[in-house]
């Protein structure tokens, strides 16, 4: 009989200590769910926040421009004739250095380009 309870008594203990720990797993579980979503947030306002640092840094590089070097330019490429392709594609790689350009607006020219020719 002793051991009975002796038994009893041991497996009550392990079905607390059982559920001990299934209680605190739980809690580890949600608060590792927390911590996903707070690095997915970070992450993306980490995203968010590199492409704002791009942007203002383009636009310093823009403020250090010279404006009547850049005027020049933009009055030479406007000067040049409807043929003169290789004049206009050297002056704009100045206009993309000086405006610093990004690969989308690159991208947007090059597209436009491509339409004005197919047409």
């Amino acid at each position: 009989m002793e051991l009975a309870t002796v038994q009893s008594q041991r497996d009550s203990h392990h079905r607390a200590e059982l559920e001990s720990c299934k209680v605190s797993l739980k809690k580890l579980q949600e608060a590792l769910a927390t911590k996903d979503l707070e690095v997915g947030r970070l992450t993306a306002l980490q995203a968010t926040l590199n492409q704002e640092r791009v942007a203002l840094r383009r636009a310093q590089q823009r403020e250090g421009c010279n404006l009547e070097y850049l005027k020049n330019v933009v009055v030479d490429y406007l000067s040049f004739p409807p043929g003169a392709l290789s004049e206009k594609a050297s002056l704009e790689r100045v206009l993309a250095t000086l405006l610093a350009f990004s690969p989308q607006d690159r991208k947007k020219i090059a597209e436009g380009r491509e339409g004005g020719q197919g047409g």
